[in-house]
């Protein structure tokens, strides 16, 4: 027979009361079971036992969601970040290398025009010799109208890298003084912004073109908008592709709007005067 001591001592897990004998609630056991290791919560769900708690799936798409927020804010920031970089080189990097190219121009149509012709014996002295080559300088544009200080050299040629360095001649049409149409080509923005302007010209203004011996004197006659598609404007009769060209014209183009190329601005002009080209304006 067992006395109440004497179970408790064997057993450790009943109580005795009074006569009987009730079981005791199990002692703790270091996480083992009688079925071996107890299971954690997260492992009964890992492995389908039990139900999952009620907010865990809600706060898992919240967790994503919000990673996926942040990841989209980060790559929008980065993007900025490039975009700005971006115009920044367009505006201001491209207007260096322009400006550098132009005092590069301007150097060496100085000291071009410095050197005596050559001229044959018996010959007459060549009148304006203008030999123009793809990507090199061969004159000057002024437009009074667009401040004192505003002056670019022409280069041969209306490519990208032509157009990056300045104000370029479009190969085809006629050269200054020429009867026909002297077309030149020019950024609105970018490459030191040279044509930004362009749109302000009115009728009467002046653009003045020095080459080695002369200087051309165009007076503007009219500005009007055209399509990218309308190269008519460079004909030697605007317009009148098959007519044969009587005056001396000028034509001038940049996009519009700015940062766009839906459309062409076109600024025309005529011949009003030819002379020598002033000592001062090498």
């Amino acid at each position: 027979m067992f006395t109440r001591q004497r179970y408790q001592n064997v057993t450790g897990n009943v109580l005795c009361v009074g006569n009987s004998i009730v079981p005791a609630a199990p002692a703790a056991t270091d996480g083992l079971t009688a079925a071996g290791p107890a299971r954690s919560g997260s492992d009964q769900q890992d492995h389908g036992f039990g139900p999952r708690p009620a907010g865990e799936i809600p706060m898992r798409w919240s967790r994503t969601l919000r990673n996926l927020i942040r990841a989209f804010g980060e790559l929008c920031l980065t993007l900025g970040a490039v975009i700005l970089l971006f115009a920044a080189y367009l505006v201001w990097g491209t207007g260096a290398q322009a400006s550098h190219a132009q005092r590069v121009f301007a150097s060496e149509l100085n000291r071009q025009w410095r050197q005596p012709l050559a001229v044959r014996a018996g010959a007459h002295p060549v009148r304006d010799p203008i030999h123009p080559i793809l990507g090199r300088p061969f004159a000057f544009i002024e437009i009074p109208r667009l401040g004192r200080h505003w002056r670019f050299a022409i280069v041969e040629g209306t490519g990208l890298p032509q157009l990056a360095l300045g104000p370029g001649h479009v190969p085809g049409t006629q050269l200054p003084g020429q009867a026909g149409n002297f077309a030149v080509a020019a950024h609105r923005v970018t490459a030191g912004n040279p044509f930004y302007h362009l749109p302000s010209l009115r009728p009467g203004d002046l653009v003045l073109i020095d080459t080695m011996r002369r200087r051309y004197t165009y007076r503007v006659t009219g500005t009007r908008e055209v399509l990218p598609a309308g190269v008519s404007v460079l004909d030697p009769v605007p317009g009148h592709p098959h007519e044969r060209p009587a005056r001396r014209l000028i034509t001038l183009i940049t996009c519009d709007p700015p940062w766009t190329g839906t459309h062409r601005i076109v600024v025309s002009g005529r011949l009003a005067y030819a002379g020598p080209r002033p000592a001062a304006a090498g």
